[in-house]
């Protein structure tokens, strides 16, 4: 099971899904099909919160202001 982004430009991403099938087992399979379409989403997600508040300042929602704690650092 992996998601792998592909491609990506400033508005569109292409992602590559790979899902190990229970040949045994539908309900396996269709758990697993979940996991992989999940991942696909987080990281779907992941890149469109990118594109905002990277700069540091908050984002202001219905009155409320928002902020990150920044990206990050892997180690």
């Amino acid at each position: 099971m992996s998601v792998k982004i592909t491609k990506r430009t400033k508005t569109r991403i292409t992602l590559e899904i790979e899902i190990d099938l229970d040949s045994s087992s539908m309900l396996n399979s269709e758990e697993e099909i979940l996991k992989v379409i999940n991942e696909a989403g987080n990281e779907a997600t992941k890149v469109a919160l990118e594109q905002f508040d990277t700069n540091g300042n908050q984002i202001k929602i219905a009155d409320k202001n928002w902020s990150s704690k920044g990206k990050k650092k892997e180690i």
